[in-house]
């Protein structure tokens, strides 16, 4: 037969050279000239086990051929497969975009045909329930063809693993057709039963019913799992129990079975590279460097506390997505990490509008934006938006300062005084414009600023009893500098609020002060170092955690604002910049808002504005994509789990954590038709807790074992497979911790804590722990290991056979547990 796959990916192209080994002529199209061009000089794009024999002989033989479009396919198919990716939406829902684009690229092209009839089109890719209809009339409008005269279709998604897609194809455990006719049904079938080398059972029923069946089977599937560990944690506790004897007499009932059922590890979905900042309670820290219990922001704004931290190594794609006015802090995730997000529906510009009734300026509801909503990376485009939300920290009462301030009348004397919104100007004043040394504070002003001096003055003397000293300097007179002498409040300054400019910085924690305490501190901030420059607001520092700060505070006022980061410099005449970081406020409702809260700089005409990409509406602000790119990257990627909200805020946007993408279209598929699915949720939230609960059992023991080195036998996500993508080894190394030395030993990959032999991490290791059951790693059992524990996840090693001092199986009673 003639074939056609479009979308030649890791799946596509696994299924098309199998095809061409059983004997059929298959055409690869796929819109990337790179994928093209490998799979023509029979180079495999993918990693993926006897894809590369099975290509090289395909094209040995002629029988399979890679082109970049449907039109320049020439053959005259018989089956046309679409195989490409259907990214999560915000909602869990799958996004259909890559799905029409091959419809109408298959309608098309069948217009095209003298003859169309008898072409079956044959959708393999994860959709929802429902969408087949859609995609069938797609295809119908775009080649003005109708479906069961000149073409038919079926759905008919595979149920195959990453590392064994070949094996899994070839021997299918079910063949699950759902069609449009009965007689394109029998012809799919006809065309896998010549392709599969076993005889499995074949389902025929409704395209709706195959669409559900697809992700409720990868939904029970990982229900089941859940269970199963659950019982062998379960057992693991309770002196006497073993999890392999319950698994296998559960599995023996024909309503349970074996198959998924038993007890291992499982991986994590960690997806942001390292060195990205989330923002904590104490200030912007780097996401490797999240700890559990620390509390992060959330998409509502406020702290929740991080309960689970996973890492995992990754070699693959990622996005990069530039915000419009973020263009210092771009968001790289990985391509289905779920971003805050809303979708562009059509093209337009950011007009704003005044409302007569209010007077308020907002921006045109004529936009055509879909809600916010979680989104995967891989889906968003440019002119779509993203989201800060208005911050909401937990409120706190202002605190008291103490201080023992030497005189020259009495030697000492004690003074208290509660932090008042006077005090917050005075140290926004000094967090702008001062430094500290030893004992002296210094402010430098202008002299156009005279009044400040006189403010400042008074408030050190009321609160302090300190007088202050004038001096001016530079030529010509421009410049003053006040002077404080007291030891106590310098210090205080400095471990409060920083001794130098680039290391100035406000507590976090007072986001949470009252208003009135924080309108002063950001006036004290802006007078020193900000302006207002024609019709914008403009302020800038060198300290990143000030920086930093007033990005959180700008947000807990509700105003929008832009971002820019100037690199370090040197000028012309030697002169050293160090990185800058400006904050622009230049939206009218925002600079409305700021000429209320520093009356000092206000702006009076600012009038109707063009386009602009940053708002603030509904407590978030609003900005578009400036621009999505692609990386290439390899090495470690985080994700945190967030209790409650599950979500933490960036620099620039908000991230989900990741969750298994069936699961979640199970969900959303039941919110569409109002029904509850709260297994699809529960199964993923057990399985988190697994490597927490690995980690604790393998800390017990170094102590036993004389030696603190820990050996991970295999580091990839499942046997037969090079892919590390989901490997919870590399996770369980992170959450050993500081003191525990890591080693791993896998004969598929490498990385930077593995060793080159068996042998060696036996050598090095005093605890080894098997996180993936690989053929290989049976040359334990005839090793030394003596003065050695295994800790085995599996059940795979024969205990009897085993020469270690200790041997501790997952799920197997320990005594005094």
């Amino acid at each position: 037969m003639n074939i056609c796959y479009v979308g030649s990916g890791r799946l596509g192209l696994s299924l098309a050279v199998w095809d061409a080994h059983r004997g059929h002529h298959v055409v690869c199209v796929d819109i990337n000239p790179k994928t093209v061009d490998a799979i023509n000089a029979a180079r495999s794009p993918i990693d993926e086990p006897r894809v590369q024999e099975l290509l090289e002989e395909g094209r040995a033989n002629n029988r399979l051929w890679a082109r970049s479009s449907v039109y320049a396919a020439t053959l005259p198919f018989d089956i046309v497969f679409i195989l490409v990716p259907t990214p999560s939406k915000r909602d869990g829902s799958f996004d259909m975009k890559y799905v029409r684009q091959a419809g109408i690229a298959i309608g098309q092209a069948l217009a095209d045909k003298d003859d169309p009839r008898g072409t079956l089109v044959v959708c393999v890719s994860t959709v929802m329930p429902g969408d087949s209809d859609n995609l069938i009339g797609i295809i119908e409008a775009a080649g003005n063809v109708k479906c069961g005269d000149q073409f038919s279709f079926a759905y008919s998604p595979e149920f195959v693993r990453q590392g064994s897609i070949i094996h899994d194809y070839s021997h299918p455990d079910l063949l699950m057709i759902g069609s449009s006719d009965a007689a394109a049904a029998h012809r799919l079938q006809e065309f896998y039963l010549g392709v599969v080398e076993n005889s499995p059972p074949v389902y025929h029923m409704s395209l709706v019913s195959a669409e559900i069946a697809k992700i409720g089977l990868n939904t029970a599937v990982v229900a089941k799992m859940a269970v199963a560990n659950q019982l062998a944690w379960l057992c693991h506790f309770h002196p006497g129990a073993d999890a392999q004897d319950v698994l296998a007499a559960i599995g023996a009932d024909r309503r349970i079975g074996h198959k998924y059922f038993g007890a291992g590890t499982w991986p994590g979905g960690p997806c942001v590279p390292p060195g990205t900042g989330v923002q904590t309670e104490h200030g912007l820290c780097a996401i490797e460097d999240i700890r559990r219990s620390d509390r992060v922001l959330s998409h509502d704004g406020e702290y929740h506390k991080v309960t689970k931290v996973y890492e995992r190594w990754y070699k693959g794609p990622l996005v990069k997505i530039t915000p419009e006015g973020f263009p210092g802090t771009p968001l790289v995730v990985t391509p289905d990490h779920p971003i805050w997000s809303s979708e562009r529906h059509s093209v337009g510009h950011s007009l704003f509008r005044t409302v007569a009734a209010t007077g308020k300026v907002r921006l045109s509801e004529a936009m055509g934006y879909s809600p916010l909503g979680f989104a995967a990376a891989d889906i968003l485009r440019k002119g779509d938006l993203l989201a800060l939300p208005r911050v909401n920290p937990p409120a706190i009462s202002p605190p008291e300062i103490c201080l023992t301030i030497k005189t020259n009348a009495t030697g000492t004397r004690t003074r208290r005084a509660a932090v008042t919104p006077d005090l917050m100007y005075f140290f926004g004043w000094y967090i702008s414009e001062g430094s500290t040394w030893r004992k002296e504070i210094k402010l430098s002003l202008h002299a156009r600023e005279l009044h400040r001096v006189s403010e400042i003055d008074q408030i050190t003397r009321r609160y302090f009893g300190i007088k202050t000293t004038v001096k001016r300097y530079t030529e010509g007179g421009n410049g003053l500098c006040t002077r404080t002498t007291s030891r106590a409040l310098a210090q205080y300054l400095r471990e409060t609020f920083g001794g130098h400019a680039y290391t100035k910085r406000v507590p976090t924690q007072w986001l949470g002060l009252p208003d009135e305490h924080l309108i002063q501190l950001l006036r004290g901030i802006w007078y020193g170092d900000g302006s207002r420059s024609g019709n914008r607001f403009t302020w800038a520092t060198v300290s990143p955690d000030l920086f930093n700060f007033m990005r959180l505070l700008l947000l807990k006022f509700g105003i929008a604002f832009t971002t820019k980061i100037y690199a370090p410099r040197v000028d012309r005449d030697g002169t050293h910049h160090r990185q800058s970081y400006f904050l622009t406020v230049a939206n009218p409702p925002a600079i409305r808002q700021m000429s209320i809260l520093l009356p000092d700089l206000t702006i009076d005409t600012y009038g109707r504005q063009g386009k602009k990409s940053v708002w603030c509406d509904s407590g978030m602000m609003f900005y578009h994509i400036r621009k999505v790119e692609r990386l290439v990257y390899e090495g470690h990627v985080y994700n945190l789990e967030v209790k409650g909200a599950n979500s933490y805020m960036l620099e620039s946007a908000v991230v989900h954590n990741c969750f298994p993408r069936d699961n979640r279209a199970l969900a959303a598929a039941g919110g569409r038709r109002g029904v509850s699915t709260p297994m699809a949720s529960a199964a993923e939230e057990f399985h988190d807790l697994q490597a927490s609960w690995l980690a604790e059992e393998v800390l017990h023991w170094p102590d036993d074992m004389g030696g603190n080195t820990v050996g991970l036998l295999g580091l990839t996500y499942k046997p037969g497979t090079a892919i590390i993508e989901e490997s919870q080894a590399l996770l369980l190394a992170k959450k050993l911790g500081p003191g525990i030395g890591v080693i791993a030993y896998d004969p598929d990959v490498a990385v930077g804590i593995s060793v080159r032999t068996l042998g060696a991490l036996v050598e090095r290791s005093r605890i080894i722990v098997l996180m993936i059951p690989k053929p290989e790693f049976k040359a334990l059992e005839g090793m030394d290991l003596s003065d050695r524990a295994v800790f085995d996840c599996w059940g795979f090693f024969d205990e009897g056979a085993l020469n270690c001092a200790r041997y501790v199986r997952l799920g197997k009673g320990v005594m005094g547990a």
